[in-house]
């Protein structure tokens, strides 16, 4: 009977692993999926053959990627606490279903106006969402 109860827990410990491993896997994968549109031009081919060539074009699409990951971080931490304060209640399970990964409100080909004289929002502002949230 030992042998069967062991046989079983086995079993169910090696679903948890692989459910674990699966959810790291598709967290990577929605990553590497988010870079990749930003990664448009050339049909995402790195034409030169020179590695640091291709290094940097990795390390700058990786770098575009990020940036607008943090900004709709920014962006949704902003509209949890502008519903919060109109008094709705947010819980853990809806934050968990909010990605950084979104990519429909950007505009790939749009016009751009960079202002540097611009400060980043203080993220501090958001330590009580964040707080929610672990």
């Amino acid at each position: 009977m030992q042998s069967e109860q062991y046989f079983f827990y086995d079993i169910f410990q090696t679903l948890i692993k692989r459910q674990s491993i699966l959810s790291s896997t598709t967290n990577v994968e929605s990553f590497h999926a988010f870079c990749k549109w930003f990664f448009f031009g050339s049909l995402g081919v790195i034409s030169s053959n020179y590695f640091d060539e291709q290094e940097k074009a990795i390390k700058y699409n990786s770098l575009i990627a990020n940036i607008v990951m943090l900004q709709n971080v920014v962006d949704m931490s902003a509209i949890i606490q502008e519903l919060e304060s109109e008094g709705m209640t947010i819980n853990k399970d809806d934050l968990s279903l909010l990605s950084p990964y979104m990519t429909s409100q950007i505009r790939r080909f749009g016009d751009y106006i960079v202002n540097t004289n611009n400060k980043p929002p203080d993220l501090t502002q958001f330590q009580k969402l964040f707080e929610q949230i672990s």
